[in-house]
């Protein structure tokens, strides 16, 4: 193999790798008949609409109407680092979270009802995520309470 043949491969194996590890794009996200998308296997999900499973997460306490929460949660969330608002509908919310180090991409929806708010975090690579979307939840919800 010449030189450039090789230098080809190499940028092209490289581009490869950088592009997988930026995680694929949002898939299988929203809510069907007012269900999230089921965590995977993986460790690297916490919902809590999977009530006696290990990915179970309590659901969040917010105060007010679906829109003043909507409105609360949509500003709380938008203020931490790396996040970006991807969808916003009547009752659901979809962000993106993005890791500092290694730009790793999470998903976090948000499915608000008039009692409480449910929500579903997952990352889009990997499979443990050493509870990154756990504690991000539980830190949502501190931010949340008054």
């Amino acid at each position: 193999m010449t030189f450039r043949a090789k230098t080809r491969l190499f940028a092209l194996c490289g581009s490869a790798l950088l592009t997988a590890c930026a995680g694929n794009s949002a898939q299988n996200l929203g809510v069907t008949d007012g269900r999230f998308l089921s965590c995977p296997s993986s460790p690297n999900c916490v919902s809590s609409q999977m009530k006696g499973d290990a990915h179970y997460i309590e659901p969040l306490d917010v105060p007010g109407s679906i829109e003043q929460k909507k409105i609360l949660l949509t500003k709380i969330i938008a203020s931490l680092p790396g996040t970006t608002l991807i969808k916003s509908a009547d009752n659901y919310l979809l962000f993106e979270f993005k890791s500092r180090l290694m730009r790793y991409v999470d998903d976090v929806e948000f499915l608000i009802q008039e009692d409480q708010v449910q929500v579903r975090s997952a990352s889009r690579v990997g499979y443990s995520d050493l509870d990154a979307n756990r504690n991000r939840i539980e830190s949502i919800r501190q931010l949340t309470q008054f």
